[in-house]
């Protein structure tokens, strides 16, 4: 989706929640960046998620194997189960991050991670940086969230993912067989998933933002019953 995009639902989101601008909102808000933005470290500042080259981690996360982090496969003809998998397991590790139960020590190894998301690294080399070093664990937690709204929003954006008309997941994309005309000219909700949209990101913020607790992804994840494998689906 389209950052301009990305930020007008969540700010709508914020607004229909009644969440005031405050330091903490404008962090989660440039969260929304991270995933489009790897090599503009301000919104890190100076603690960038990836300690790898910078444009690097930008074309693995639009063109090679990171691409699950926005809702997408990584490859042509790969079953839609296993790309939801990656899915779900950033969603874990964004949750823990944002709620505190992960606790990373800086420089470590992605695939070292306790948790599931370390497989999506196995045979790479980047590592965490700066992540709950001290003076800096709000700020991560913060970007963490918008990281995540930026993911789940992902997941209803037509060049992203395709969706039934009940809005079950039946096939996710392929960014780097697609045509970057075609990708962003449809890189929008559809009307008919916008309200199911919506409403996924005001239940993410109230209970990530305002409860402190964690947010069920799953409901909005449900896979159809006729899937198909990946692809550039004709854009």
């Amino acid at each position: 989706m389209r950052l301009d995009l990305h930020v007008d639902y969540t700010e709508r989101a914020l607004r229909e929640l009644g969440v005031k601008a405050s330091a903490k909102v404008q962090r989660v808000l440039h969260g929304l960046y991270v995933a489009d933005e790897h090599e503009t470290t301000e919104f890190f500042k100076g603690a960038p998620l990836f300690d790898s080259p910078l444009d690097l981690v930008f074309w693995e996360s639009h063109y090679g194997r990171l691409t699950s982090i926005h809702a997408m496969a990584h490859q042509n003809r790969l079953p839609t189960s296993e790309t939801l998998a990656e899915i779900q397991a950033w969603n874990e590790f964004y949750q823990a991050l944002i709620l505190g139960t992960l606790s990373v020590p800086a420089r470590t190894r992605m695939v070292d991670l306790p948790c599931r998301v370390a497989t999506i690294f196995q045979g790479m080399h980047f590592t965490l940086k700066a992540f709950f070093d001290e003076g800096k664990a709000d700020h991560i937690r913060d970007l963490a969230l918008g990281t995540l709204l930026h993911l789940l929003q992902d997941t209803y954006t037509r060049s992203h993912c395709v969706r039934d008309r009940t809005g079950h997941i039946k096939r996710f994309l392929c960014y780097r067989d697609q045509g970057i005309i075609g990708h962003l000219s449809n890189d929008d909700v559809p009307a008919l998933h916008r309200d199911r949209m919506m409403e996924a990101t005001r239940g993410c913020l109230q209970a990530l933002l305002l409860d402190g607790r964690p947010f069920c992804f799953d409901p909005y994840l449900v896979l159809s019953q006729k899937t198909q494998t990946s692809g550039a689906g004709g854009f």
